[in-house]
C-alpha cells in the first residue's frame, strides 16, 4: 500500500480512538471550552480543537493521545508506529499555495515559519483540486516520509482574501513563537535580536533590570522600544509609538509603594520574538520536505484579527469569504 494511503488510514483510526470511550471525556471538556453551551457552530475551530487534542494535549497520565494510541495498539507494525509517532512533529500554519505537486499535492509556503513544504492529500486529486496558487490555507500537516500530509479540516481562503487572512500573522507568531522557531534561521536571528535588545536595555537603564510602578510600565517599555529603534538608525523615519496590545492588568496595577504588592519589573529579556511581515516567497518544488529560507525580519505590525483561546490560530475573518473551502 502507498505510504500516503496508509497514513490516511492510520489517521482515521487515530481520530476514532480519540472519540472512543477511552479518552472522549477529556475531548468533550476541550470542545465545551471552545464551544460554551455545546453547540458546534464553526467546523474549522472544531477541527483545530481535535488536532490539538491528538498531538498536543496532555492526558491525566501525562501522555498525548497519539502516544496512547500507539501504546494500546501493540499489533501495529513498527513502521506504522514510527509513522504515527512522527506526527508529534506536526506543523500548524498559514500556508500559501505556490504550485501543484503531482496530481494529488501542492507546494505550500508557510508564512509562520517561512519554510516551504511538499504536501499531498490522502484523498487523492480531489483533496487538492480547490487549492489553486495564491490560496491561503490555515491548518495543519503531518510528516509522511519526505513529504507532508494534510491533517484535519483546514480552512482555505481565495487569493483575493490573502491580505485580510494574513493580517492575523503577527498575533500568531507572538502567541506561538515555537511555530516560527522551527526555522533555524529565524531562531538564530531571534537570539541575535535578544542579545542586541539586552545591550540596548542596559545602555538605556544602566542595568539589565529596572523596577517601576504599574503606571510607569507602558512608558518604560515605550522608551526602551524607541531607544532600540533609534540605535538602529531610525530607518523608517521619525519615531512613532507602535500600536501594541494592551498590557495585562497585573502589570499596570502594580504599586511599588505598597509592601504587600510585589513590584513589577522590566528587564532586558522583555522583547524576544520577531514579528513577521508578509513577503513574496519564491519556493522550489525540488529538494526535501521543507526548505529553510533566508529573509529579513521586521518589527512592523500589521493589523490583527480576532483570536480564540481554544485553538492555536485566530479566526481571520468573521465569516468565510467567497471562494472558501472547508474541506481539503
Amino acid at each position: 500500500m502507498d505510504q500516503m494511503a496508509r497514513a490516511g488510514d492510520l489517521k482515521g483510526e487515530l481520530v476514532s480512538f480519540a472519540m472512543s470511550d477511552r479518552v472522549s471525556d477529556v475531548l468533550e471538556e476541550l470542545i465545551l471550552d471552545a464551544f460554551p453551551g455545546g453547540f458546534v457552530h464553526d467546523e474549522g475551530v472544531f477541527a483545530a480543537a481535535i488536532e490539538d487534542f491528538l498531538f498536543t494535549h496532555r492526558l491525566p497520565n501525562g501522555s498525548r493521545v497519539v502516544e496512547r494510541f500507539v501504546a494500546e495498539h501493540r499489533d501495529l507494525e513498527e513502521q506504522d508506529k514510527a509513522l504515527v509517532l512522527g506526527w508529534l512533529d506536526n506543523v500548524q500554519g498559514m500556508f500559501e499555495i505556490m504550485e501543484p505537486y503531482g496530481d494529488d499535492g501542492i507546494i505550500a509556503y508557510n508564512h509562520v515559519d517561512e519554510l516551504t513544504y511538499r504536501v499531498r492529500s490522502n484523498m487523492g486529486p480531489k483533496g487538492v483540486e480547490s487549492l489553486t496558487p495564491g490560496t491561503i490555507v490555515i491548518g495543519g500537516i503531518v510528516p509522511v516520509g519526505a513529504e507532508w500530509m494534510i491533517s484535519g479540516t483546514p480552512m482555505a481562503f481565495a487569493a483575493e482574501q490573502a491580505d485580510d487572512v494574513l493580517a492575523g500573522l503577527p498575533e500568531i507568531v507572538m502567541r506561538y513563537p515555537a511555530r516560527a522557531f522551527r526555522n533555524p534561521e529565524i531562531l538564530a536571528r531571534a537570539r541575535e535580536l535578544q542579545d542586541e535588545q539586552r545591550r540596548a536595555f542596559i545602555d538605556l537603564y544602566g542595568d539589565d533590570l529596572t523596577v517601576v510602578s504599574g503606571d510607569e510600565v507602558d512608558q518604560t517599555l515605550m522608551a526602551f522600544y524607541r531607544h532600540v529603534y533609534e540605535l538602529g538608525g531610525s530607518k523608517a523615519g521619525p519615531w512613532t509609538e507602535p500600536n501594541l496590545p494592551q498590557l495585562p492588568g497585573e502589570w499596570t496595577d502594580a504599586d511599588t509603594s505598597r509592601s504587600s504588592t510585589t513590584p513589577r519589573t522590566a528587564s532586558a529579556s522583555t522583547s524576544t520574538t520577531p514579528r513577521p511581515s508578509r513577503r513574496s516567497p519564491n519556493p522550489t518544488s525540488s529538494g526535501g520536505g521543507s526548505t529553510a529560507r533566508s529573509s529579513p525580519l521586521t518589527c512592523g505590525r500589521r493589523r490583527s484579527a480576532p483570536s480564540r483561546s481554544g485553538a492555536w490560530w485566530p479566526k481571520p475573518v468573521p465569516t468565510p469569504p467567497a471562494g472558501c473551502s472547508r474541506s481539503c
